[in-house]
């Protein structure tokens, strides 16, 4: 499977007490199914995504491109920093489709952002048990147990 890789840069130290915390990296995916919005978030546009991507999600009639419009407008959302309208939308892809390692990565990201560190966590684990080659998710969980152990240790 090929999927597009969006490595998406946040102020993780925003998101904690903690202003220690330096790592800031974590993956956002794009499905193997293309449809309309995928390139303009390639090209950075996720405002011109987002509305491309919103009448596939409400009117397509193949699951695979809904999920996929879906988690257009997880990514476009979370882009723009907007992790509450993102998050039903990662859960609305997650519903269609259980098994696609790239919407569990996504939803573990958004969760992560939410405040729901350890669902996030699940999201990445249960995205690489189902594809151990999903290094976005392996990457993921790293930065996350990273961020953890700044948590609990800082210097």
């Amino acid at each position: 499977m090929r999927y597009l890789t969006f490595i998406y840069a946040a102020a993780i130290a925003a998101t904690f007490a903690s202003p220690t915390l330096a790592a800031d990296r974590f993956y956002m995916m794009t499905t193997e199914t293309e449809v309309s919005g995928t390139r303009e978030l390639e090209s950075g546009a996720a405002t011109r995504a987002i509305a491309r991507s919103l009448p596939v999600a409400n009117q397509a009639a193949r699951a695979d491109k809904r999920a996929a419009a879906l988690a257009n407008l997880c990514i476009g959302h979370a882009v723009r920093r907007e992790y509450g309208q993102a998050l039903p939308y990662c859960e609305q892809a997650v519903s269609l489709d259980e098994t696609d390692a790239a919407l569990l990565v996504n939803r573990g990201v958004v969760r992560y952002f939410t405040g729901q560190r350890e669902a996030g966590v699940e999201d990445f684990e249960r995205a690489l048990a189902l594809d151990p080659r999903t290094y976005q998710a392996r990457a993921n969980l790293a930065e996350a147990r990273e961020n953890r152990q700044l948590a609990e240790n800082p210097q």
